[in-house]
Order: structure tokens, then C-alpha cells, then sequence
């Protein structure tokens, strides 16, 4: 029977009606409606009763959703990680200069034993500001942040200090924080407020090179550096962007889950990615920089989390390997060259998911959080630690 097309349109418009109905109007309007957003833990708080909460240290209660005892979150955690096979390593993994045995080497210098091959990359900047405190001898360390923030973003730190790297982490989680920063060409006033800052707070690092986007392998290197010479009792190191949201107490729980404690180096992964080569590009990479047509599978620089050990060599093996201007690439050559391959975690994300959508509860790391937003997303992680999740959230 033919049907006209009058009564296809009223069907769709009642279709759409119905689905505005049900996703807008219904049960879980406080997640829908963008003019009424809402926590996604039980109670559903608003933004205003968010930005009101003046205690938010974290609480577990018994049978609290992050329990291992939860089945489901468990399993979300054990199947979050996914590491490559050996054969996905690119052929130039000991091609790019120094063209060598890197592993050997490493191992070599470790056992103090001779090391013919002169460095080719040493660290020329010098330590500004260098905090001693921020891991003094005998005290245990299980997770050291190294967070790259720039000069200017003392309120981004401060909401980092008040949040996912607080003081009530330290003891509870043997969490320890680092700020490094570069300098900031005829910028006095910003100079004299970092070093108030320093003085006060006593956990930030400042070295002597300018910060900017080309020179993120130096501040990288700079923190490995000073991770190895100040803090080697850690037992994993996560290098972090200052406008990142970080669920640490979860990422302490997925580290004692994996198991992992040598040569592990997690994040979102990059799966060979080929160099640009259009000069106009922010990512251009001429071919005599990199001959190569693809990179190594390699970590977002945005969020890496690695253990001392391979942190160790890491700092070794930069030496003797040729300097790259962007630092992930960097990294994951020097991991190439080491036979390192990286870990990928589908629960660290490079975009922002905020703390309205449903997906959040499992989110572990997520991007390009301002400090408002980062207090309002880590109150709404401690509501949920405490509460569980709203009726309406889809936990799948």
C-alpha cells in the first residue's frame, strides 16, 4: 500500500517529538539540558553548589564505587590497557642517530663500564630555582607529577595544588608534585611573582630556557633530569600538562592493578603517525631533521606516566640520541631505541569530558580544563567516590 508523503512527515515530526521527549524532558534532564547542567554523581549538584563545597577531601566509603570489590570497575581497569606486539616497532628504531645498540649502552653506563660513543645531546640549561624538599631522603614516593605549566599560570597551579595534586594525596597515596617552567624574556613582574611563589610553596622548578612550544623537549628532559638526580625513590613518574584534569587516586589504583613496574610507559598512544611536511604547518618536520616516513608508536606529551626505571634510562639514553623539537616524538624515539614499547590506556583522553557527561566517572585524565572547571570537575569526583553515581548515568 502506498504511503503518502503528508503522512511520512507527520510521522517523522512525532518521531522527533518523542525522542525531544525523552532525551530532553525525561528522567535524565539534568545530563541533557545544556541550561541545567548537573554533577553526574547522586544528588546531582549544580555548578553553583559545586563552587560552594568547601571541603572535598576524598571518602571512601564501604562498597563505594571505585571498590575493587566492584566487579564492573575492575574489569574497566584491567581491560584499559593494550600494548602493541613487538612487530609494530618501526625498522629506523636504531637507525636515527646515534645509529647503535642503545639498550647496550645504557646497560653499560648504568654498570659504570666504558662508553665509546661521545654524547651528543647533553642538557645545556641550568636549574634556576631547584626545590630539594619536594622528595627528601627516606620518605617513600609512589607517583612523582612533573606538571608543565608556563610563568603566568599560577592560578592554574593553584588549582592543581588544591585538587588532583593536594596535600592530602602526599601521606594517603604517596603522591608527591613538581611545577617546571622555563623563562619568560622581559617579563620582570611575572619573574618576581614566580619566585614569590617558589619560596612559599617550594614545589616548582625553573630552568634557564625560554618557554616556548620548540623548546618542550628541553623542559621535558629538564624534569627527567631532575627527577633522576632528586626523586629516584619514585616508583612511577607522570609528566603532565598544566590544563589537565587527573583522577590521581584512580591512577594509583590502576598502577597497583596493572602490576607493572619496569620499562612501562602509558598514556594515550599515537600509532604511527606520519611527519608533516607542509612547511606551514605548527608540526612541520623537514626531512633532514627526520628521513624516516613514519614516527614510532608514541605517548600524547600532554600525559605521560612512566616507570623510574625506564625514567632512568630515559635520561641516559637522551644523551646519545639527536635532539627532536616536539618531546612526545622525542620520547618515543628514545623508547624505540631502548626495545620499549608503550602502553595505551583507553581511559586517558586528550579532549575534555566534562564532569556533566556520563563517561566521566571512568575518565582518568582529560584535557584542556580551566582552573574553574578543574575545582568544579575534581568536587564532582570526590561526590561520586562518596555517593555513587546518579540513577540515570550509563555505566556501560
Amino acid at each position: 500500500m502506498a504511503i503518502s508523503g503528508r503522512r511520512i512527515v507527520t510521522f517523522g515530526l512525532i518521531m522527533t517529538a518523542v525522542y525531544i521527549l525523552i532525551n530532553v524532558c525525561g528522567v535524565s534532564k539534568r545530563v541533557k539540558d545544556p541550561s541545567d547542567p548537573r554533577c553526574i554523581a547522586k544528588g546531582s549538584a549544580t555548578f553553583e553548589e559545586l563552587d560552594s563545597m568547601q571541603h572535598f577531601s576524598l571518602d571512601y566509603p564501604s562498597g563505594y564505587i571505585y571498590s575493587k570489590e566492584n566487579t564492573k570497575w575492575l574489569e574497566i581497569l584491567e581491560k584499559s590497557l593494550y600494548q602493541p606486539g613487538k612487530e609494530s616497532l618501526n625498522v629506523f628504531n636504531e637507525t636515527y642517530p646515534l645509529n647503535m645498540n642503545m639498550r647496550e649502552l645504557v646497560n653499560t653506563y648504568k654498570n659504570g663500564g666504558y662508553v665509546s660513543p661521545l654524547k651528543v645531546n647533553e642538557y645545556p640549561f641550568r636549574f634556576l630555582w631547584n626545590p630539594t624538599k619536594v622528595c627528601e631522603n627516606g620518605q617513600k614516593v609512589f607517583l612523582l607529577f612533573i606538571i608543565k605549566s608556563a610563568i603566568r599560570h599560577f592560578d592554574r597551579r593553584q588549582a592543581i595544588r588544591q585538587t588532583w595534586a593536594n596535600q592530602e594525596l602526599y601521606n594517603r597515596f604517596g603522591i608527591r608534585r613538581l611545577f617546571l617552567t622555563g623563562i619568560m624574556r622581559g617579563q620582570t613582574r611575572f619573574h618576581e611573582s614566580l619566585r614569590d611563589e617558589i619560596i612559599y610553596y617550594g614545589d616548582t622548578l625553573q630552568i634557564d630556557f625560554v618557554d616556548m612550544y620548540y623548546n618542550n623537549t628541553w623542559k621535558t628532559r629538564g624534569g627527567i633530569k631532575w627527577a633522576v638526580n632528586e626523586c629516584k625513590q619514585a616508583e612511577y613518574v607522570m609528566l603532565v600538562d598544566d590544563d589537565f584534569y587527573v583522577a590521581s587516586d584512580l591512577l594509583v589504583q590502576l598502577l597497583h592493578t596493572a602490576g607493572r613496574s619496569r620499562d612501562f610507559y602509558m598514556g594515550w598512544m599515537n600509532g604511527n603517525p606520519f611527519p608533516v611536511r607542509n612547511m606551514r604547518d605548527k608540526w612541520f618536520v623537514s626531512k633532514r631533521d627526520f628521513p624516516y616516513p613514519v614516527y614510532p608508536d608514541f605517548i600524547n606529551a600532554g600525559a605521560i606516566v612512566m616507570s623510574m626505571d625506564f625514567v632512568v634510562d630515559l635520561h641516559i639514553a637522551s644523551q646519545y640520541t639527536n635532539h627532536f623539537k616536539f618531546d612526545d616524538v622525542f620520547v618515543g624515539i628514545v623508547a624505540s631505541k631502548l626495545k620499549v614499547t608503550p602502553v595505551s590506556c583507553n581511559i586517558f583522553t586528550m579532549v575534555k569530558i566534562l564532569f556533566t557527561a556520563d563517561r566521566f566517572w571512568k575518565t582518568l585524565v582529560s584535557h584542556e580544563y580551566k582552573p574553574k572547571e578543574l575545582l568544579q570537575a575534581w568536587k564532582c569526583h570526590v561526590l561520586i567516590s562518596k555517593h555513587g553515581l546518579d540513577s540515570s548515568i550509563d555505566t556501560s
